[in-house]
């Protein structure tokens, strides 16, 4: 009895163990088949946010292949402004391109608005030479110091080298005249160039140098007179000199003023302002505005003052100041040192990679909307009744898709 006891316990023992681990077992098939179906839906979320992902590329993709090709037809656009107005030669427009594109990854403005500025450059006369070997930088320098527009600053660029014979190797030189000038006075570089534009060609004649033309303006500038004005007053100034009245004749000569030297060459602004320093300051204050209204217009009669208050040293003193290689470099990379100049500079790269980019299908797309266009005239030309046929017909076929796919696509 002992035994069968043992035997029976064992049994129980064995039986209940057996149990249990059958439950385990169990226990853990399930946790199995739960992870199986688990595993079988995050499978499908997987699939799910992969096919989306894939369907956001495609759109990504797809949208930056349609701002490329809308850059890149605004760049083409301007490059054919360069083609009509600058060069047919195929080497120099590829040059000029060049050009462009690499001020557009580098610099403050995009590749398009610097093809602007070589069109502009292109049409004032500055030669292609001249465009690549330093108009374009120094326009582009004088719009990123003065915070104007690149096309605008490369017309005031190429106004000053040719009022004063200047190759385009020294447009950034008088990028910095002009952005110097405007950094040390009143108005800004637009001012400064309007005002050189209505004086320079007299000064030219007369022969003053860019540097001494630019340090007057900053002068009166300095005076308040800026602008388009200030040229126009500065240039009267310079024809009553050149071609004085008869009275003025008389009162130069008994004043004993020398406006030319023994060569007959201009004797310079800083030594006529000298002279209008000591002659007219040996005059009461009535007797020396009688004399500058015989000498001078009165649209002339601002600069002119200015320049007997100033004298020589004035004059000097502002044509030493304008004088400073790099200024506008300088000017424009303190612009460009913060996050909205590393912001624009990052754009300008992008836009020039998209316009590269819209290029390399230049050909491609040509094709596309010159088939398009033959479809578009073709359609055109069918008579009124075919046409609403095709229309009536694509409106079906568009009506009998929408109804598969609401209600018999499975």
């Amino acid at each position: 009895m002992e035994q069968n006891g043992n035997i029976s316990i064992r049994m129980t023992a064995d039986i209940a163990d057996y149990s249990a681990k059958l439950q385990t077992a169990a226990h853990l098939t399930g946790k199995f088949d739960s992870f199986v179906k688990s595993a079988g839906t995050t499978g499908q979320k997987v699939k799910r946010v992969l096919n989306a992902l894939a369907i956001g590329a495609g759109s990504v993709a797809a949208a930056i292949s349609v701002d490329a090709v809308r850059r890149f037809a605004a760049f083409d656009q301007a490059m054919a402004s360069v083609r009509a107005n600058v060069t047919e030669n195929v080497g120099e427009l590829k040059q000029l391109e060049t050009a462009a594109l690499a001020a557009g990854r580098s610099g403050m403005f995009s590749a398009t608005k610097a093809a602007n500025a070589i069109n502009e450059l292109g049409k004032a006369g500055v030669s292609v030479k001249d465009i690549i070997g330093g108009g374009l930088r120094g326009a582009l320098d004088l719009a990123a110091a003065g915070e104007m527009n690149a096309a605008d600053a490369a017309e005031l660029t190429a106004s000053a080298l040719n009022q004063f014979g200047l190759s385009g190797e020294k447009a950034s030189h008088v990028a910095d005249l002009l952005a110097a000038g405007a950094n040390m006075a009143q108005g800004g570089v637009q001012d400064m160039g309007e005002a050189l534009k209505n004086v320079g060609v007299n000064a030219h004649i007369l022969g003053m140098s860019v540097e001494e033309t630019v340090g007057a303006l900053t002068l009166f500038a300095s005076k308040g007179l800026v602008g388009s004005d200030a040229g126009t007053k500065f240039n009267a100034m310079l024809q009553n000199l050149v071609a004085p009245s008869i009275r003025a004749q008389g009162t130069v000569k008994a004043l004993g003023l020398e406006l030319y030297d023994s060569k007959g060459k201009f004797v310079g602004l800083a030594s006529v302002a000298q002279q209008l320093h000591e002659k007219l300051g040996k005059m009461t204050q009535a007797e020396r505005n009688a004399a500058m209204g015989r000498i001078f217009s009165n649209a002339a009669l601002t600069t002119a003052n200015t320049l007997y208050e100033g004298g020589a040293a004035a004059v000097e003193k502002y044509t030493k100041m304008v004088n400073q290689q790099g200024f506008a470099q300088r000017v424009a990379s303190t612009q460009m040192d913060n996050l909205k100049g590393q912001v624009t500079r990052l754009g300008n790269a992008w836009d020039t990679m998209l316009i590269k980019i819209g290029s390399g299908g230049k050909g491609v797309i040509s094709s596309m909307v010159g088939a398009v266009t033959d479809l578009v005239n073709a359609f055109a030309s069918l008579p009124s009744g075919v046409q609403q046929a095709i229309v009536a017909i694509t409106a079906l076929a568009g009506l009998g898709a929408g109804i598969y796919d609401l209600y018999l696509k499975s």
